[in-house]
């Protein structure tokens, strides 16, 4: 049926309208909103430079967003980012990978494509298309700058930078002036991330016995991309455990059996693949976000093996169609159902009740940065008297969970009298409800955080107190 050019035009054209309208019609969340800030919000490339120290992320993604900036509004600048670097993706995929044409289309409706790497606007779709472009044409000497701008997105993107390298010797295509590039950039890449003295990481690790765990379960979902929690559609979470522990080593060895009869395919995979859970285990948890890579890889291998003559064994087509199917869910329900993140809703309340000069307490630590983004306000954690409007990861928390958490609330009432909090805590968890007016509540969007507005102490006055700056001076983000 796809050898008819006007249904092949037909069904390419809908996949880059769905995509487009998925961009369109995203909903940043915490992560997006913290780039955006970091690349718009320091004064100067120094601040940014500095600032990026706290991140652990090379600079490319945020030129790239100041180059934006300072052609849309700052409001626009998310969308207009990520809009060429998923249809350019798309068409890639759909255009120029060597596998059939039914098969580009189930991986352009497949939820890593349509929506991890093409509507979540962040370094890691810039990534996924430089390392794409330079896979597919690896034969042209142009693409040389390409591979070495990968380093510059991230280090998961310096690792597969190699491993085009290691395909380009295969096929004796190396280049010396293009590895000398590579080496530059790479060692810039390596300089502008050196950790600052006081940083802190976002997550802890609990240990290799556990990681490995949550590692493997996290692999479930890159062979069945149906993300859940607690029973809900909720991006960025594995099955439920109990299946997911089952399901996650599957996607190994359907890898193996993928790749056993080309030895080099197996080693590149299997390589990529450990260094992901040596990393998880010593030195920060990947997010599922990130493992997709090593699914995208995977793909990439078997074309490339297809275009040498081996076709993908049976159960490929059979994956990427359950990809697909997940990929429409998923835009479905992001269109339809619940948008990815509700942020907004949150801000609007705040800005219609003239409440954004408050003195707002924060807990998790990150989760009010979409509201700060949008109000262009500060926010302050419960074991600290400071605030910022993004995070910099410089501050051990000692409040970890509810427990720890209204003891530091009430030192603070004590000493600053009324406050306001946003939090994921409802009505019901609160030990002591009294101390806690709810003014409202906006539930979940497809990245499961839910937003709780409250008012704390409500019994004590104002005291016009608010929080002076944790970090450096930063320009106002003006939506």
């Amino acid at each position: 049926m796809l050898k008819r050019h006007s249904l092949w035009v037909g069904a390419v054209t809908a996949i880059m309208a769905l995509q487009a309208l998925l961009v369109l019609n995203h909903r940043p969340w915490i992560d997006e909103w913290q780039a955006l800030q970091i690349a718009l919000q320091s004064p100067d490339l120094a601040s940014l430079l500095e600032n990026l120290r706290y991140e652990g992320h090379p600079p490319l993604w945020y030129f790239y967003l100041q180059g934006i900036a300072a052609m849309v509004p700052p409001r626009t600048v998310l969308a207009t980012a990520q809009l060429p670097i998923a249809l350019a993706l798309q068409a890639l995929v759909l255009l120029r990978l060597q596998l059939p044409k039914i098969d580009r289309l189930l991986l352009g409706c497949g939820f890593l494509i349509l929506f991890d790497f093409g509507t979540l606007s962040r370094g890691l779709s810039l990534g996924v298309l430089l390392f794409t472009l330079a896979w597919l044409y690896r034969d042209r000497r142009w693409i040389w700058p390409i591979v070495a701008l990968m380093p510059l997105v991230d280090f998961l993107f310096g690792v597969l930078s190699i491993i085009v390298i290691a395909v380009q010797w295969q096929e004796r295509r190396l280049w010396t002036p293009g590895l000398a590039l590579w080496l530059v950039c790479s060692l810039i890449s390596a300089w502008t991330v050196r950790p600052a003295p006081d940083i802190v990481s976002s997550q802890e690790l609990d240990g290799p016995l556990l990681e490995t765990f949550v590692w493997m379960v996290r692999l479930s979902v890159l062979l069945v991309p149906f993300p859940v929690l607690n029973g809900v559609p909720t991006w960025n979470n594995p099955l439920p455990p109990a299946i997911a522990i089952l399901i996650g080593p599957l996607f190994l060895l359907f890898a193996y059996k993928m790749l056993a009869r080309d030895r080099f395919h197996l080693l590149v995979f299997g390589g990529f693949a450990l260094l992901t859970w040596l990393f998880s285990i010593f030195v920060y948890p990947l997010a599922i976000r990130h493992l997709s890579l090593m699914a995208w890889l995977l793909i990439l291998l078997l074309a490339r093996a297809n275009a040498a003559g081996t076709p993908p064994g049976v159960p490929f087509r059979p994956w990427i169609a359950v990809s697909a199917v997940c990929g429409l869910f998923a835009a479905t329900y992001n269109l339809f159902v619940t948008p990815f993140d509700t942020a907004d809703r949150a801000a609007a309340y705040i800005e219609n009740k003239s409440l954004s000069d408050k003195p707002w307490m924060v807990f998790p630590n990150s989760h009010a940065q979409g509201i700060a983004a949008m109000q262009g306000m500060r926010f302050f954690e419960a074991d600290r008297s400071c605030s910022q409007d993004f995070l910099r990861w410089n501050h051990v928390p000692t409040v970890r969970d509810i427990a720890t958490l209204e003891p530091a609330i009430d030192r603070q009432s004590k000493t600053h009298g009324r406050l306001y909090l946003i939090t994921q805590i409802a009505p019901e968890e609160w030990r002591h409800p009294d101390r806690y007016r709810l003014l409202t509540h906006v539930p979940a969007g497809y990245d499961g955080q839910t937003f709780y507005l409250y008012v704390v102490r409500p019994d004590l006055p104002e005291s016009g107190w608010r929080p002076p700056n944790c970090a450096p001076d930063r320009l106002p983000l003006q939506l």
